[in-house]
């Protein structure tokens, strides 16, 4: 088999409804082993560390918005942090960390929306 054809054949069977259930079933099984993966992974070693801590403090809520994690994506906070240097600030929900991505980090677009909406 070549690569095209098991590049194929994998697309083919990652998208057969068993195989779905069973990758949502060990996802459901391992969420404390897949989070502390994709943080190292993105962040490096003491971000997990950093998450559980941080977690603690917020309560397991969003540091915007107050909403408590079950109703984020994946039932967990995202680590929020400055795109320029790395800089983590903080644990949001999946609504507000796109907010502040589609507001490009910047305060003054943050005033003008606002001001927009009539604050």
């Amino acid at each position: 088999m070549t690569k095209l054809e098991l590049r194929d054949y994998q697309k083919i069977h990652n998208q057969l409804p068993k195989t779905k259930a069973k990758k949502k079933q060990w996802n459901l099984n391992n969420q404390m082993k897949t989070l502390k993966y994709e943080l190292t992974r993105n962040y490096g070693p003491i971000a997990f560390d950093y998450y559980l801590q941080q977690y603690l403090v917020q309560k397991g809520r969003c540091a915007i918005c107050g909403d408590w994690h079950p109703h984020c994506a994946k039932g967990r906070l995202t680590l929020d942090h400055r795109h320029s240097d790395m800089r983590v600030r903080g644990l949001l929900c999946r609504n507000c960390n796109s907010a502040i991505g589609l507001l490009k980090d910047s305060p003054e677009i943050l005033d003008k929306a606002k001001k927009y909406l009539g604050y």
